[in-house]
């Protein structure tokens, strides 16, 4: 089988390290040469890339060409975008890649275009009848008149989540679960997020279990779709995290794949809320804990690389549910030369 020299971005980001280890482990036993990218200097190759290289934000005006770059130096035949914020801007540039060889594994612009805007994708998923918490979207300062405490409590019984329009992650948002919570800085923050991003969505407060669900899509057709409860997030990640069979749950996100014609990885988040699963996030892009898929039979960042190749992904893999991740802090260390000591 043909080796393949990769560049993944972001490479330093606190849970790549499982991630590339999909791709160095694969199912096909295949040679793979990861390059890595990020913003940050790498003290210390704890990630397992092959090589490394140091680039600007992605939001500056240099980083597609640092991109391009790298590719053609380092004979680049698939770059794999790992940040949501620099997605659209590589759909646009697919040109410019595949003139020096290099495929981007990146869904069309249009579908980024709609689902990385929290206002855009919450009116598209109420057009076509996808259940998800009732929202108020805020596109200019002066709707922000009629918001207060006790006008959003009003509306928000249970409390409401504010979300930047266009941020990932958790970054940026805020929630309130009480009354007198929301005060004069919160307006303040929210004119300065419209002031920058163009919008805010503010969000019903939803209880109850957490899933996330992992798939890849062929231009609308669901190839895998893998399900896990998690069981305890920090800062919007999985910190324990369970496979499970729900076919409700992965049927609706195969609904939105379909209506969007969604090609390659995906990740949703889903509350369910009085036994009734709501639409709370989506990621165009590898989640970072696609990791816990390929533990329990199904790599999901190997199988993208191969439809982005345009290879054969074979669909008769079987998932082992009840595979769980718990993740725990751990300690590397390096000696006075930066080797690890082990």
């Amino acid at each position: 089988m043909k080796p393949v020299r990769i560049l993944v971005t972001c490479c330093l980001g606190d849970y790549m390290r499982s991630t590339i280890k999909c791709y160095r482990n694969n199912p096909d036993n295949r040679d793979l040469f990861i390059v890595g990218c990020d913003m940050r200097q790498m003290d210390h190759n704890w990630v397992g890339v092959d090589k490394f290289y140091h680039t600007s934000p992605c939001n500056s005006d240099d980083y597609i060409n640092e991109l391009l770059l790298i590719c053609k130096i380092e004979k680049i035949d698939i770059l794999i975008p790992c940040h949501t914020n620099e997605l659209e801007k590589l759909a646009l540039s697919l040109d410019l890649f595949s003139s020096i060889g290099t495929k981007v594994a990146v869904a069309d612009a249009s579908s980024l275009h709609l689902i990385n805007d929290k206002i855009r994708s919450a009116a598209f998923l109420k057009y076509i009848c996808v259940d998800m918490p009732k929202y108020i979207a805020v596109e200019s300062s002066d709707m922000l008149g009629t918001l207060n405490d006790e006008s959003l409590f009003d509306y928000f019984p249970n409390g409401f989540v504010v979300k930047e329009r266009h941020n990932c992650g958790g970054r940026g948002m805020r929630v309130y679960k009480e009354q007198n919570s929301f005060n004069a800085d919160d307006i303040d923050y929210i004119r300065g997020i419209i002031a920058t991003d163009g919008g805010i969505l503010i969000q019903e407060y939803l209880g109850g279990k957490e899933f996330t669900v992992d798939i890849i899509s062929d231009h609308g057709d669901v190839l895998y779709a893998v399900c896990r409860h998690n069981e305890l997030m920090e800062n919007g990640v999985a910190r324990i995290s369970t496979i499970v069979n729900d076919e409700s749950i992965i049927e609706i996100c195969g609904f939105i794949c379909k209506a969007t014609r969604y090609h390659g990885n995906i990740g949703f988040d889903i509350r369910c809320s009085d036994g009734k699963p709501f639409i709370i996030d989506i990621n165009p892009r590898l989640t970072a804990t696609v990791s816990l898929a390929a533990a329990a039979g199904i790599n999901l960042p190997y199988y993208g690389l191969k439809l982005d190749l345009g290879e054969e992904v074979p669909v008769d893999r079987e998932l082992r549910y009840g595979t769980k991740i718990v993740r725990r802090i751990s300690d590397t260390f390096y000696d006075s030369e930066g080797n690890e000591i082990v």
